[in-house]
């Protein structure tokens, strides 16, 4: 039996494997771990590390945001966080759900499983939400995102709200997407 493992820990040892292939933990009441793509997009790993009784549940999710739009946001005082384009949960995507472990489980037999999250977000997730890298393709996958008929590889939330702001942004910049916009709120 080894030490036990809180939540936070693995949280923490999570973050180090991730910060060693370029990712940067901000814990800013968020939790994310990031990393910039280009200009237009960051990609984040979210950790959902939980304690169920005396083991330690872990879901990761890997998206993507956009910068454009979040800077829009930002600065016009929308939710930043529907800057985000779409994300996947790795488990789900690799094949094995949610990783359970023992909260007493050793270094060594954890490091594995470790690898494997890491593996599986740079080499399965983080692939499928990249193919939406620019405010254009964030676009055309807004438009298809509410169709039913559609399969999709990747979770969007709120693409309703999203499309005609990303859609303002490419038209008219996002310095003139802000003007807009708040000659739109100052006019009630």
């Amino acid at each position: 039996m080894g030490e036990r493992f809180t939540p936070t820990a693995i949280k923490k040892l999570l973050a180090e494997k991730f910060a060693a292939v370029g990712f940067t933990p901000t814990w800013n009441g968020r939790r994310r771990i990031v990393r910039p793509v280009n200009p237009e997009t960051e990609a984040f790993i979210y950790l959902d590390v939980r304690r169920r009784s005396r083991r330690i549940v872990i879901d990761a999710m890997v998206g993507i945001d956009s910068v454009p739009l979040r800077t829009v946001l930002a600065r016009t005082g929308g939710d930043v966080g529907r800057s985000r384009v779409c994300f996947v949960l790795v488990g789900f995507k690799a094949g094995w759900g949610e990783l359970v472990i023992r909260d007493d489980a050793s270094r060594e037999e954890l490091e594995p499983w470790f690898d494997r999250i890491v593996d599986d977000a740079l080499n399965i997730a983080l692939p499928l939400v990249l193919r939406y890298d620019s405010l254009e393709k964030a676009c055309q996958l807004f438009r298809v995102a509410s169709d039913p008929r559609v399969i999709k590889s990747v979770a969007v939330v709120s693409e309703h709200m999203k499309l005609p702001l990303a859609e303002g942004i490419l038209a008219y910049g996002v310095e003139g997407m802000i003007a807009k916009l708040k000659a739109e709120q100052a006019a009630g």
